[in-house]
């Protein structure tokens, strides 16, 4: 089984002003990455690699997660520990808030829904395998991630601070051949961040990250370093009223030989796979009463405009 690193982060804040009743104000940070049908390809038998006749582990090979939410000082957190195998590894969700929230449902708030509760949530969870083991050809490894911040309007929340959620596992193995590997997967994205009008900042900013890198470690060379554009981006809203988002459906990177690479009978390999969504959120309400004076300053500046027209 190869390494899995999921490692997903949410921080939402929220300042109110003291004794001041609050306008309508929210946010919303959303980070959802599916690599699915995750697999590396034999090139030479057009096959995925196999645990026992072309590769061999060496070691103990175990994805570890953990998941952990605070809000407003009251935290959540969960772990798990497995063997790598095709049952992968599930990481209990972190939910602190307002948790409608169901476990492996990976829902999340789309345009142009605004934000209707308060909370913040992560979950992980990984199935399949991306190399088949002797005499069992596994399904396609898929990892979904998940991260989230809601902040809702006028909610007197005060601070939220701490989601993360990560899953992180090390292999190394041995190649009985000599071939061409290719990475392959496909890959949904959502992102989006969103500071709705009556705000007095700060901002609201979401994004996702996938690499592999692989080492030769009996020769020292750096075999890939693989980590494509459209997956690795984010979104970012500072102004009130900014609402962005980013979306990819079975996205399939079409540069090949970047995620290319030769294996060597023989020699050893460390694998590293990192996958982050990482979601924050940090709004400042305006109080209702400052809103109000800067309509009776507009109010006032229109009606000494008039009498003086007059």
């Amino acid at each position: 089984m190869i390494k899995k690193k999921l490692v997903t982060s949410i921080l939402a804040g929220v300042a109110l002003a003291a004794g001041a009743s609050i306008s309508h104000a929210g946010g919303v940070a959303t980070s959802y990455l599916n690599i699915k049908e995750f697999k590396f390809i034999n090139l030479d038998t057009g096959t995925k690699l196999r645990v026992g006749d072309e590769i061999t582990f060496v070691g103990q090979v175990t994805n570890d997660g953990d998941t952990n939410a605070s809000l407003n000082g009251n935290s959540v957190s969960n772990d798990n520990s497995a063997p790598a195998s095709p049952a992968g590894l599930d990481v209990d969700n972190s939910c602190v808030g307002a948790c409608a929230y169901v476990e492996n449902s990976f829902s999340y708030i789309t345009q142009p829904t605004d934000a209707t509760s308060t909370y913040a949530v992560g979950d992980v969870l990984l199935t399949g395998s991306s190399v088949n083991f002797p005499g069992l050809d596994a399904p396609d490894a898929d990892a979904k991630l998940l991260a989230e911040v809601s902040l809702e309007p006028g909610d007197n929340i005060g601070t939220s601070s701490g989601n993360n959620v990560g899953v992180t596992g090390r292999i190394e193995f041995i190649s009985s051949i000599t071939a061409g590997v290719q990475v392959d997967y496909l890959a949904d994205i959502y992102i989006r961040a969103l500071l709705s009008a009556d705000l007095n900042g700060l901002d609201s900013n979401a994004s996702s990250s996938f690499s592999i890198n692989i080492l030769n470690t009996t020769t020292g060379a750096s075999v890939l370093n693989y980590s494509p554009n459209a997956v690795n981006t984010g979104r970012s809203a500072t102004i009130p009223g900014d609402d962005f988002e980013y979306s990819l459906t079975d996205y399939s990177d079409p540069d090949t030989a970047a995620r290319t690479f030769q294996i060597v009978a023989g020699n050893r390999y460390q694998l590293t796979i990192d996958q982050a969504a990482d979601a924050n959120s940090t709004v400042v309400p305006l109080p209702t009463p400052l809103l109000l004076m800067g309509v009776g300053i507009l109010a006032l500046g229109s009606t000494r405009r008039l009498r003086k027209a007059s």
